[in-house]
């Protein structure tokens, strides 16, 4: 329908196209908030021994090291453990908590799945509880204590391995390892295992084992390596002394092909597992709120569009209005001397009911009649002039002081009659 708005396509929430545009937006929308949530990076929020951590008991110094030997390093922030084959997994200093929370699985059990699909796993046990965060930074270290005994054996237990851990108060060492290579490293405290069942692998110069495999039949071919003390790989700790070259060589040495899988899980940083998860947690439920707002807003749309329509409040219409509405309809089909005349005869016919003697007279002797009469009233107004120049109007603007100048003419005699 043309209007002096123009067509209902430009009219705003009122156009055909508003609804495709809307999916379109929805559809969008959703499809950005997967793969944002597929790649999105959960960032620390708290110091702890993750390998994004910049903390003193972080780990990204050893992850930058391992880049510039070109490892090829993987952060496994989704478990996929499972299927993975001949792999090397590090879980450093990982929690039992945090693990179970994201697979639903003790991590113990989850250990012994990935190392019998013939993968090595490597496997560092604790050292501090953190006490608090660093006023300077929340992501920094504050303040931290050494665990306890029962803290040590308790997380043998949680990763289901018979060994048993102790500590040296000793800062320096010097480390001889199964590949025929000493290292002088310097750790706060060295730990060691006092009982273990497995293959020392790396040990202090008093045969104390630093790093052991434990030996299982049911491993196939698959490795279990545990590390008594982390220190060696940790940002505060791999650039003492020779403790990275020591990481570096004992990686390199157990996988060849420097293929490297960093769990992140265990540190709280894995993504979630399905995409409603990921829609209704922090950040992606922003994007889940922007759906269900374009979501309402459809709704609404298409219930004002298809709703019935709201009766028009009436106005009654000025004289003004109603001559101005009248010249266009006359002008616009070019039959402005038939509608003009129509609207002359319909006064003349009305003014008939009050002067009957004019009702037998052919249409000129009722003009003319009517205009004598009208002088003869007083009315300044004459209808036979408005009349004969209704006959030669063409302009809108003349037809709206013509059939102006005839309703004010009948108004007066009417007026008169009374």
């Amino acid at each position: 329908m043309q209007t002096k708005l123009g067509r209902d396509e430009s009219i705003p929430f009122r156009s055909p196209k508003i609804i495709p545009i809307l999916i379109g937006s929805f559809l969008f929308l959703f499809v950005a908030g997967v793969v944002l949530m597929t790649f999105l990076e959960k960032t620390d929020r708290e110091p702890n021994p993750s390998s994004f951590s910049y903390c003193a008991l972080g780990h990204h110094a050893l992850v930058q090291i391992l880049d510039a030997c070109n490892f090829t390093v993987i952060r496994g922030r989704h478990y996929f453990y499972k299927h993975i084959q001949e792999k090397m997994v590090l879980f450093l200093q990982p929690s039992r908590r945090l693990w179970a929370d994201y697979t639903h699985e003790p991590i113990s059990t989850s250990l012994q799945k990935i190392v019998t699909n013939d993968n090595i796993v490597l496997l560092t046990w604790p050292k501090w509880r953190i006490l608090h965060p660093s006023a300077q930074n929340s992501q920094w270290v504050g303040d931290w204590i050494f665990l306890s005994a029962d803290d040590l054996s308790g997380f043998s237990s949680e990763m289901g391995q018979d060994v048993q851990v102790k500590r040296i108060f000793a800062n320096k060492s010097t480390l001889k390892t199964a590949w025929n290579k000493t290292y002088a490293i310097q750790c706060d405290s060295l730990q060691y295992f006092a009982y273990h069942q497995g293959k020392v692998l790396v040990s202090t110069q008093d045969q104390k084992p630093i790093v052991v495999e434990i030996s299982n039949s049911n491993l196939n071919k698959g490795r279990l390596i545990l590390v008594a003390d982390p220190e060696i790989f940790t940002n505060m700790g791999v650039g003492k002394e020779e403790n990275g070259m020591l990481a570096l060589d004992m990686l390199q040495d157990l996988q060849p092909n420097k293929d490297v899988i960093v769990d992140e899980i265990a540190h709280g940083l894995g993504r979630p597992p399905s995409v409603l998860r990921a829609l209704l947690t922090h950040p992606g439920i922003y994007i889940t709120l922007q759906i269900l707002l374009i979501g309402l807003f459809l709704a609404w749309l298409v219930g004002v569009r298809f709703r019935p329509p709201l009766a028009e409040p009436k106005r009654s219409r000025s004289l003004e209005e109603q001559i101005k509405a009248f010249a266009h309809i006359t002008c616009a089909g070019n039959q402005h001397e038939y509608f003009l005349g129509k609207y002359l005869k319909s006064v003349i016919q009305e003014l008939a009911e009050r002067f009957p003697m004019i009702v037998p007279m052919p249409m000129s002797q009722k003009i003319e009649y009517l205009d004598q009469l009208g002088k003869a009233f007083g009315n300044p107004y004459s209808i036979l002039s408005l009349y004969q120049k209704s006959l030669r109007v063409h302009h809108p603007r003349n037809i709206s002081f013509i059939a102006k100048g005839i309703h004010q003419w009948k108004e007066r005699m009417i007026s008169l009659k009374k």
